[in-house]
């Protein structure tokens, strides 16, 4: 579980920084954003 967490957190700093960054494609980063929720469940 602590694997997963990590990952989910890697994801989400990924999502943070994407969308600081380029605002034109949240849509995408979004949807690895909840990939990575669908992968801790």
């Amino acid at each position: 579980m602590k694997g997963f967490l990590i990952r989910f957190g890697n994801h989400l700093d990924a999502f943070l920084f994407w969308k600081d960054q380029f605002q034109l494609i949240d849509l995408i980063d979004v949807g690895h954003l909840f990939a990575a929720i669908i992968v801790i469940i």
